[in-house]
């Protein structure tokens, strides 16, 4: 099992979560399950989404500021939390055929909203 947080702050973009060793993470895609990736994204500031089809929104009941993520390889599954809030947001099933990343997307800057970066917490396990 792997587990750690990203302090996703105030940022009104972003996309988290794991790919396979093998995805491209060049030029324009979409990630999903179907392309080698389990994610979820802010998108406007409160659209909240699992990135999978169709596009599940997820309802949370308070913003994340930090978002952990626990890869449990051998079970198949890759889950989100909000730190901050404790509780869960979404987990992806399936089965792993090769090696996981982690995929951090901070989205496009959009002028200065979306200008902070995504961080690792001090003292977070690193991946």
């Amino acid at each position: 099992m792997h587990y750690w947080e990203v302090e996703v702050g105030d940022k009104p973009c972003w996309t988290l979560g794991v790919c396979e060793e093998c995805v491209s993470r060049q030029g324009i895609f979409m990630p999903s399950p179907a392309t080698g990736f389990g994610t979820v994204w802010l998108h406007n500031g409160d659209e909240y989404a699992a990135l999978t089809s169709p596009l599940p929104e997820l309802m949370l009941r308070a913003k994340p500021r930090q978002i952990g993520i626990l890869l449990d390889f051998e079970a198949g599954e890759v889950s989100f939390y909000n730190v901050t809030g404790s509780c869960h947001i979404y987990t992806f099933s399936g089965i792993f055929l090769e090696p996981l990343w982690p995929y951090f997307y901070p989205r496009v800057r959009a002028g200065s909203l979306n200008d902070a970066p995504l961080t690792l917490p001090q003292g977070t396990q690193q991946p």
